[in-house]
């Protein structure tokens, strides 16, 4: 079509203005780079009035465009959509008339008109609809056209949340019929979140997050289902240098889970692990308490080792312990929530915090030469029985640029149960309050990130060899032998400096800057301290494999510790586990 004469008696020129590739580059940040979560219809908009003033809120909350005074700008007589079925068509028409018709605008005056309108569909629930074209008619009209996504569109895939892995078709399936039920209508958010009612209410399913993304076509969308109750059994298989080098240095370890269908539980976890002079078997069930998002966990297992106390020796030193854990999570605030930024933008974040209550209860024989012996004054003929009861409060919240971890904890130890029915076993108490925090930052330059951890506990007592504060590893400071360090109380710092090096659907590898620092302070004697720098590399091979590899260099610390791999100044860390 054309547009009518220009101003200067210039002839009239054709005035078709596509979006196609405009859109792209310039709706980008509100139809591409975001991820929706459900439920947020407060923020998002609902179905009906909801969704109409949420969509009006946006347009007009934006400052007014001035008329352009530019000789090829046109006096617009009004705006009207293509597909009057487009949602909230006679809204948006309305608002643009009411305060644009008659106004002289410009190709980019309109462009922003149309990216806001973009944002309009966007806060009001339809995340995958927007603009696609823009035309001028004669008369001084201008004709968009709204590209709908529809429910047929959608891709839905459902993942395992506690492994990652896909859930099998039938799961899909089911899950599709509950929260895309129409696939002929628009998709809104509105809709899928009286599916997830559904599917929540079903008790076929735990807990579950939901996540939009853009999909690869325009008018697409990718639904992203994490299912808190597996349903189908899952294995991971793993090896690690996270021994002491008395013991090896390497250990291999192995779990099984599969869908427990007892009551109050739906989840059974086996694992083993096993290394020169270490062993290790446990078993645990976890389910949800009642109807709730809370869950409960029971577990117990069973260590055999070289090592006593913090000691190694080839003397026939070694000690069995046995362990049971008691621990439930109560999830008190799961909010998700939308916030509307520049650029015609809606930023999501969530807020989440759990509140943690257990007990557990360690029972250690240790033998020297094949007769009981122990280092610790509270043991009776080599044998120690403790009881610790914990509770903390664990916050969390994640956003577009990053997220962060924060938990506050205390703990309280006393005489174990097989202690106090057994004058021969050896007991304790003792007190100590933990904490931990996690943060991550980004993209930096470079599409980077920052990842800084800490971990921290403090006591005035003397404790016993379980519950001390113990630096080394590859998750504490890398390069130092595991256990290198042990005290009653003690903090560890790292940050890491994460660069994507490369990606595609079947390999993702990530390179490592990092700096780690630690610091153990027993009851008696000073402080000892240790840190550490270095790189590393974090590979992942079909989402199944994945490669973790750090190779650091003391930098100060307590003399005589040993590194990670052995007697090199440099120390080497390796993860490697398969998933499947």
């Amino acid at each position: 079509m054309t547009a009518g004469a220009t101003p200067g008696g210039r002839p009239p020129s054709p005035r078709r203005t596509s979006l196609r590739g405009v859109l792209r580059a310039l709706a980008a940040p509100a139809l591409t780079a975001l991820v929706l979560a459900v439920p947020f219809a407060a923020h998002a908009g609902e179905a009906g009035d909801d969704a109409a003033r949420a969509c009006l809120g946006v347009l007009a909350n934006r400052p007014p465009i001035a008329e352009n005074p530019d000789p090829d700008a046109v006096r617009v007589t009004r705006f009207a959509a293509a597909d009057p079925s487009a949602p909230l068509a006679v809204e948006i028409d309305g608002f643009l008339n009411g305060s644009y018709a008659g106004v002289r605008l410009g190709d980019l005056d309109i462009d922003a008109l149309m990216r806001r309108v973009n944002a309009c569909l966007f806060a009001a629930g339809f995340p995958t609809s927007g603009v696609d074209e823009v035309v001028r008619a004669d008369d001084g009209a201008v004709i968009y056209r709204v590209r709908i996504g529809r429910g047929d569109d959608v891709e839905l895939v459902a993942v395992d949340r506690r492994t990652g892995l896909p859930e099998p078709p039938h799961v899909v399936r089911w899950l599709r019929r509950m929260l895309i039920p129409d696939g002929a209508r628009p998709f809104s958010t509105a809709d899928l979140e009286n599916g997830w009612r559904r599917a929540r209410d079903s008790g076929r399913v735990g807990p579950l997050s939901i996540s939009v993304r853009p999909g690869h076509t325009a008018g697409a969308a990718r639904v992203v289902v994490e299912v808190e109750r597996p349903s189908s059994p899952s294995a991971v298989i793993g090896a690690t240098n996270d021994l002491p080098w008395a013991l090896g240095a390497a250990v291999a370890y192995a779990s099984v889970s599969v869908p427990a269908f007892m009551p109050g539980f739906d989840h059974l976890t086996a694992e083993t692990a096993r290394g020169e002079g270490y062993r290790r078997e446990a078993i645990g069930y976890d389910g949800p308490i009642g109807a709730t998002e809370h869950r409960w966990l029971v577990a117990v297992g069973r260590t055999k080792s070289r090592f006593v106390e913090d000691y190694f020796s080839d003397l026939g030193i070694r000690s069995e312990a046995l362990d049971f854990d008691l621990a439930t999570r109560w999830r008190v605030i799961d909010d998700w929530s939308a916030d509307r930024t520049v650029a015609e933008d809606i930023g999501l974040s969530h807020n989440e915090l759990t509140i943690v209550v257990g007990v557990r209860d360690i029972w250690t024989r240790s033998y020297l030469l094949g007769e009981p012996f122990s280092f610790d004054t509270a043991a009776h003929d080599g044998e120690i029985d403790f009881l610790e009861a914990r509770a903390g409060v664990e916050m969390r919240r994640r956003e577009r640029a990053g997220g962060a971890r924060l938990y506050l904890g205390m703990r309280r130890g006393m005489r174990g149960v097989a202690s106090w029915m057994h004058s021969k076993i050896g007991g304790g108490t003792y007190s100590a309050l933990d904490a931990e925090a996690e943060a991550a930052y980004g993209p930096l330059p470079l599409e980077g990130r920052l990842e800084l951890r800490a971990r921290g506990q403090w006591s005035p007592d003397r404790l016993l060899p379980a519950a001390r504060f113990v630096l080394g590893g590859s998750n504490s400071v890398r390069g130092i032998e595991v256990g290198a360090l042990t005290g009653n109380s003690g903090h560890v710092e790292s940050l890491d400096l994460v660069v994507p090096v490369h990606a595609d659907a079947t390999l993702q590898v990530d390179g490592v800057l990092f700096a780690d620092h630690g610091q153990v302070l027993p009851v008696e004697g000073g402080a000892q301290r240790v840190a550490s720098v270095g790189v590393g590399v974090r590979a992942a091979l079909w989402h199944t494999l994945s490669l973790d590899l750090y190779l650091s260099r003391p930098l100060a610390g307590s003399p005589n510790v040993r590194t990670a791999g052995g007697h090199s100044p440099t120390g080497l860390n390796v993860n490697i586990v398969s998933r499947f």
